[in-house]
């Protein structure tokens, strides 16, 4: 599948591909679904990993034990 420079930022930053109207149109956007799917996981993962740690070792207003 060949895209453009500025058809791979637009789905990179937006999360979406260009109408494909060639004659295989169907398989590229379930794969292009599914690789859509995979990019935002990946998004997601990096953004959780630092906001749970961030989280976990916030200082509290007291300790919980106390």
């Amino acid at each position: 599948m060949y895209m453009s420079i500025a058809a791979a930022t637009r789905v990179a930053l937006f999360g979406y591909p260009e109408a494909d109207t060639s004659h295989n149109g169907r398989l590229m956007s379930s794969l292009m679904q599914r690789w859509r799917y995979q990019w935002r996981w990946c998004l997601m993962e990096q953004y959780k990993a630092p906001m749970y740690i961030l989280r976990s070792y916030q200082a509290s207003p007291r300790p919980p034990w106390s």
